[in-house]
């Protein structure tokens, strides 16, 4: 499991920096009125899925490294099974959701500005706190409270 969380922390902010790169305004606008629909209303399981892949796909956007894409395909596959196991989408989790939903808010943000070490500091942080909540609630083989 902690290569998977390696290969994303690897990954996922060298494609967002070069991504970055390209105008990605109407996606990052988008994406914020998806997450703050997500923390104004309740938890809406299926806009948060699809916001979650949302936000690391709009990393890939303009990467033409087909190898790359495929890797992340398969990596993400597994660490969003993980995750979602970990969140369990109940309302004892709406803090993890919300959480989540505020670490994507200073990614997209980062984006916007297009400050690399920004944009690698907050995935890189993402990451870690998605690999530390998979990890507590495996340890206690049972959901995050």
């Amino acid at each position: 499991m902690l290569n998977i969380w390696e290969m994303r922390k690897l990954i996922e902010p060298y494609a967002a920096k070069t991504t970055a790169q390209y105008d990605i305004e109407e996606d990052i606008c988008k994406l914020e009125k998806d997450v703050r629909t997500l923390l104004e209303n309740n938890f809406e399981r299926d806009l948060y899925i699809a916001t979650d892949e949302n936000v690391h796909m709009l990393f890939f956007k303009h990467v033409d490294n087909d190898f790359m894409l495929e890797t992340i395909e398969k990596i993400n596959n597994i660490s969003l099974r993980m995750r979602y196991q970990a969140e369990n989408f109940s309302k004892r989790n709406e803090a993890i959701m919300r959480e989540v939903c505020t670490e994507h808010l200073q990614i997209l943000e980062c984006l916007r500005s297009k400050d690399v070490q920004c944009i690698e500091k907050a995935i890189y942080t993402h990451l870690e706190n998605g690999e530390l909540r998979t990890l507590r609630s495996r340890a206690a083989d049972r959901p995050i409270q």
